[in-house]
């Protein structure tokens, strides 16, 4: 079988059984993994994973539009900006490498910028 064939199944059940926002796709980027998953944690097993690690790795979706176009969401990909959100994870609308920036900044608590949260 094909391997996309086990992505597929993976995917199933990281979204049937752990509630993971998982995705691929065909402009996947060579090395990068073939699923990339935001696995919703409770408070309890976020501060257990910071016993041993610095760092906790949160998931960023971002949609990104032409500046013309920034208010032109399909409802699909409003509706996948919202699960990412639903889950824990956070998503934006940009058109900039500075909408990002100011996003991050924000989610990091080092500005009051917010005209890029979606």
């Amino acid at each position: 079988m094909a391997e996309q064939y086990y992505q597929t199944k993976i995917m199933k059940a990281l979204r049937k059984d752990h509630n993971a926002y998982a995705v691929n796709g065909q402009y996947s980027v060579g090395g990068i993994p073939d699923v990339i998953a935001g696995v919703p944690l409770t408070k309890e097993q976020a501060l257990h994973h910071f016993k041993t690690n610095k760092h906790l790795l949160c998931f960023l979706g971002v949609e990104v539009k032409k500046p013309e176009t920034m208010a032109d969401t399909s409802p699909l990909q409003e509706y996948n900006l919202g699960q990412i959100q639903s889950l824990g994870g956070f998503s934006l609308i940009a058109s900039s490498p500075a909408d990002v920036a100011d996003y991050l900044s924000t989610i990091k608590g080092q500005s009051n910028k917010t005209n890029a949260i979606l």
